[in-house]
């Protein structure tokens, strides 16, 4: 069974778009299967190309990101990653956040 389910935000090493170097940064789960997650990676800067959901404090149940400001989700850079490679989690999103991005989805 998955230490981390639907909606967690968990820290993980990501590469946004494949390119450049992998950076420790916030992610969404939004799927798991065996030990690998799907996760949307969390950023401070919206994507110039493609959709983004804006994520703050508010979006959260339990927890939240460690920024004042808002942050935004980046969709379109889903990502597997295997369950091993979570550094920590940092909360919980409302049901309700992870209905709106499964509409911008």
């Amino acid at each position: 069974m998955s230490r981390f389910v639907r909606g967690d935000v968990i820290l993980v090493s990501l590469r946004i778009a494949g390119a450049g170097p992998e950076k420790v940064r916030p992610a969404l789960v939004v799927g798991a299967e065996g030990e690998r997650l799907l996760v949307i990676p969390v950023s401070c800067t919206p994507s110039r190309d493609t959709p983004s959901v804006p994520l703050s404090l508010p979006d959260f149940s339990e927890g939240g990101l460690d920024i004042v400001r808002e942050s935004f989700l980046l969709p379109a850079h889903a990502a597997w990653v295997f369950q091993r490679s979570v550094i920590g989690k940092k909360g919980r999103v409302t049901q309700e956040f992870l209905s709106r991005v499964a509409e911008d989805m």
